[in-house]
């Protein structure tokens, strides 16, 4: 019952904001929010656990409509700290949602990863973890192969231990062939890298991943997030 009456009162605010009035769907969520914070904290945790599961792990709901599709700021604050506190007890899979929904997130970006960790570590990680946890290692070298052949966005020795946290998961961990091919690829497309700045670039790096048998497509534009 408390998490349809939760559902509700987040329909409407969705119905305000399909209207055109944001303004007003604004200020209902942000007074929504201040009701729930005297919710009583068993029942306020069992509903936002429920919301976070369906968020997560099952159907989910669509913000696509909504600005940049992403929960309501005041509710998508509310959840980050109530699934922060989550965390502080290493509940899973709270740790695991946590790297899921505040990633990029201005103040979960300094959390997430070591939550996400954790979540690996902890004795209740499942599949999911162990794919975000080595794809998380994946994307630090796709991110540093994004100039390539003009430069290296991260250091050798973070490639390095990205590599060596990759084939630390997949001896620990059953990963699935296409997680496994990427590692490979981005291997071999970092021993291409090098062994082109080591020959002074004397052949084309096209030249390089040719002969190593890996396609490579080069980045004409480069967007970051600030």
């Amino acid at each position: 019952m408390d998490y349809h009456v939760f559902i509700n009162s987040l329909l409407e605010y969705y119905q305000l904001y399909e209207r055109g009035l944001k303004k007003q769907a604004n200020k209902y969520i942000q007074d929504y929010v201040i009701s729930l914070s005297q919710w009583d904290k068993d029942k306020l945790r069992d509903v936002l656990f429920h919301f976070t599961k369906e968020l997560c792990d099952e159907q989910g709901y669509d913000f696509c409509k909504r600005g940049n599709g992403r929960i309501p700021y005041a509710l998508d604050v509310f959840l980050r700290d109530y699934l922060y506190s989550e965390c502080l007890e290493n509940k899973m899979p709270q740790l695991r949602w946590f790297y899921e929904l505040y990633k990029n997130d201005k103040f979960g970006v300094n959390y997430a990863r070591n939550m996400l960790e954790k979540a690996y570590l902890s004795e209740k990680c499942d599949t999911k973890t162990v794919e975000l946890f080595f794809y998380m290692w994946i994307e630090i070298l796709a991110w540093g192969s994004h100039h390539f052949p003009n430069g290296c966005l991260i250091t050798k020795e973070a490639m390095e231990n990205a590599v060596k946290q990759c084939k630390k998961i997949i001896s620990e961990k059953d990963v699935n062939e296409k997680f496994r091919k990427q590692l490979e690829y981005f291997e071999t497309l970092y021993i291409c890298y090098y062994q082109f700045e080591e020959d002074n670039r004397t052949k084309t790096f096209e030249d390089y991943c040719h002969q190593a048998d890996i396609e490579f497509i080069c980045n004409n534009a480069y967007y970051y997030n600030y």
